[in-house]
Parts: C-alpha cells; sequence; structure tokens
C-alpha cells in the first residue's frame, strides 16, 4: 500500500466531513432505521444501522446492500450518509446494512479477518444470502468497499462508489462477475476526479463492466435534496446491459 496516499486519503476525506456545515437528519429519515448491536465476543460489539426490505423475494433468506458511509463511520455520519447516500427504493427487496465504525477503527482500515468477522456476523444475524450481496460506499466507505470485495469477491454481484477508489488493492480474475459503476461529483476535489480515472482503467481488464459517472454540480459531500436514485438507475442500466 502506498502508505503516504493512504493517510492523505483518510485526511481528506475525513476533514471533508469535518468541515460540513450541517450533518443533520430529519427526524422521520432516522425513523426508518433500527440500531442494531451484536456481541461477538468480549473485544467486539457491531453496530449496525439497518433498513429493513419493503418487498421479500424470498421468505427463508434476505438478499444484503451493504452500505459502508464515509468520514469515520460515527453515529452521525452514519445517519447522513443514509440520508444522503443509501435511502433508494431501488433496493427495497434488500435489507440494507449500514456498519458503524469498529471499536474506534475505520472500517477502510479493517484487515481481512476482521472484515470476514463481519460479514459471517450479518449472515448470521440477519440470516442474508450467502452470496449477490451489493456493496455501496462513498469516501473512505467508496476505498473500504474495494477492499471488502478484495478479501471475498464471491459473495459480491456488484458495488456502487460514490466516489471510491481502489488505490493499489490487488485485483484478480476473481473480480471477473463484478459490475462497477464509479460515481464522483463534478464539483468534487481534484483527487478524487484522478483516483476514478486510475480505478476504472485498472478494473477494466478484470471486472464484468465499468463505468464512470458524473453527478453534476455534486461536491464531495452530496446534499440531501440530491436525487441519488440517478446514480443507481444508472447502476440498474449497467446490470440491464449485462
Amino acid at each position: 500500500m502506498r502508505h503516504w496516499l493512504f493517510h492523505i486519503l483518510l485526511l481528506i476525506s475525513t476533514l471533508s466531513f469535518a468541515q460540513q456545515v450541517d450533518l443533520s437528519v430529519p427526524e422521520e429519515i432516522l425513523n426508518e432505521m433500527e440500531t442494531v448491536k451484536v456481541k461477538v465476543n468480549d473485544s467486539t460489539t457491531y453496530t449496525f444501522s439497518v433498513i429493513q426490505p419493503k418487498a421479500f423475494i424470498d421468505t427463508t433468506r434476505v438478499p444484503v446492500v451493504l452500505c459502508l458511509s464515509g468520514g469515520n463511520q460515527s453515529e452521525e455520519i452514519v445517519n447522513y450518509c443514509y440520508a444522503a447516500w443509501f435511502r433508494t427504493d431501488m433496493f427495497n427487496y434488500a435489507i440494507k446494512i449500514i456498519p458503524h465504525q469498529l471499536n474506534g477503527k475505520n472500517l477502510r482500515d479493517l484487515d481481512s479477518a476482521e472484515i470476514v468477522e463481519m460479514t459471517t456476523t450479518i449472515q448470521k444475524e440477519f440470516n442474508t444470502y450467502t452470496s449477490d450481496w451489493i456493496v455501496l460506499g462513498t469516501s473512505n466507505g467508496g476505498v473500504g468497499a474495494f477492499r471488502f470485495v478484495q478479501t471475498q469477491p464471491e459473495l459480491y454481484s456488484g458495488m456502487v462508489v460514490m466516489p471510491g477508489a481502489v488505490l493499489d488493492i490487488p485485483i484478480d480474475k476473481k473480480w471477473g462477475h463484478l459490475n462497477v459503476l464509479l460515481a464522483v461529483g463534478t464539483e468534487d476535489n481534484n483527487f478524487w476526479h484522478k483516483e476514478t480515472l486510475k480505478t476504472e482503467k485498472r478494473l477494466k481488464p478484470f471486472v464484468n463492466d465499468v463505468k464512470t459517472f458524473e453527478m453534476k454540480g455534486i461536491p464531495h459531500i452530496v446534499p440531501l435534496d440530491y436525487k441519488i436514485d440517478v446514480v443507481y438507475q444508472a447502476y440498474h442500466n449497467l446490470e440491464t446491459n449485462n
């Protein structure tokens, strides 16, 4: 890992959220989520914000959309990321699970063992599918999404990062079934634009399909009134064309 780039990215992403003047979310949106804590041992208790499916396609197991927030995945930031990025009816057949930071550790910094323990816990706690997950991510979570996929590529069928960057995370032929949408705001800083282009170039030889989508007039922090479904419609079109 290019450590200097890794830490610069962490600083940029965290400061971007810290500089947001107002991360408040209307109460009616907060009420759409439930908080679930799962203790797996004396040192590890997971906190998940959970949005239940609105339409079930399977009465025995439930599909998963794993949502990785930006910043440091504090409760405040998780709430905002749900309201601005992850709140959509396009995945209303699936359970949306938004992990909070783990013992103060950024989700982007989890190692492979920690990632596997988290996804295994989700499967057991929520009785989910063991494949065909979708992973969404923004900023730090957009980088973390690639780490999660790299650890268990067989678990996912697709990903949407808004924005994200693969950096020098290893990619191989096990990613060949994935459809990937790379969304970036036209008003985001130059770092993310460059990394989005690099990411698309690195992914193309390995994944089923990858496209970049520009969010017109949008900075790094997506405002609550942005119609985020335009991004998910672009991902749906990517899936449909494959």
